[in-house]
């Protein structure tokens, strides 16, 4: 029995002996480690600036001595001073002052929408108009506009101010309304991502319809016939054209037109659904 049991003990010594060696040697082996340290993040900005000097000078004779029926348009710069590419659009335009109330103010707009590359400038529009109709209570008054620009990063961000709406063939919407003053004047804007076809062959035209009803396109396609007048089937002497179409900015030139709110539609005239995106800053409002 003590044979036998000093046997075993012998073997379990020896088991253990073994497993220590194959520890040992496994220890033994060569290895090595290497390390990639400090590795930096830093998010990028996104940060724009404009001129501090107003657009619109008190200087200026134009907007120093308004008369009714004055329109036209200003031009600002806008300089993407951040790391990213920025979508650049103005906010909102905050006026206040006697000239920018009643039933007939001056109004300021603009619509367009830009892509702004890092450390590059893009130069917006900002369209004015004083109806006509305005009466005597305005002279003499006085208007202040603030003009507050908006920005948004590129990257990992479609245009957050486009509206896509689906149109189906044969169908119209509007898209929005514009102020018009009587006196001609151009209304510039951004439609060059307006129009995306949804299928082969479905493709929008742009139609404008004055205060009176009287449509402004549609037989001459604004989109199709880019840069010709158009005053097909009206009565009147007003006359609208488009240039620019498939550039940045566009525009229409109001010529003789009827002084008022004019609303602007897509018509879908083909029969596939086509899909439109309003890219323009405020949807024409």
């Amino acid at each position: 029995m003590t044979l036998l049991k000093n046997k075993v003990i012998s073997m379990l010594l020896l088991t253990a002996l073994g497993t220590s060696l194959v520890a040992g040697g496994t220890s033994a082996l060569f290895t090595d480690t290497a390390s990639n340290t400090n590795n930096t993040f830093a998010a990028g900005s996104v940060q724009i600036e404009t001129a501090a000097t107003p657009v619109f000078a008190a200087t200026d004779i134009v907007f120093n001595n308004m008369a009714p029926g004055d329109a036209g348009t200003k031009t600002i710069s806008v300089t993407n001073t951040g790391s990213l590419d920025a979508w650049v659009r103005v906010k909102q335009i905050t006026t206040s002052g006697a000239l920018f109330s009643g039933a007939t103010p001056l109004t300021l707009n603009n619509f367009e929408v830009y892509q702004i590359p890092a450390g590059q400038s893009k130069t917006y529009t900002i369209n004015y108009a004083f109806k006509k109709a305005a009466d005597n209570s305005y002279q003499g008054a006085n208007g202040i506009a603030d003009i507050e620009f908006e920005a948004v990063q590129v990257k990992n961000n479609a245009n957050p101010w486009s509206i896509a709406t689906t149109i189906p063939g044969g169908s119209v919407i509007t898209v929005g309304t514009v102020e018009v003053s009587s006196s001609s004047q151009n209304l510039v804007f951004d439609v060059s991502s307006l129009f995306t076809p949804g299928l082969p062959g479905a493709w929008p035209d742009l139609n404008i319809i004055s205060p009176n009803g009287e449509a402004f396109g549609y037989n001459g396609s604004f989109v199709n016939g880019a840069g010709a007048q158009v005053n097909t089937s009206n009565t009147s002497s007003s006359k609208v054209s488009y240039t620019g179409y498939a550039s940045n900015p566009e525009q229409m030139t109001f010529e003789n037109p009827i002084e008022g709110t004019w609303t602007i539609q897509v018509r879908n005239a083909d029969s596939g659904t086509t899909t439109a995106i309003v890219s323009s800053n405020q949807q024409f409002q």
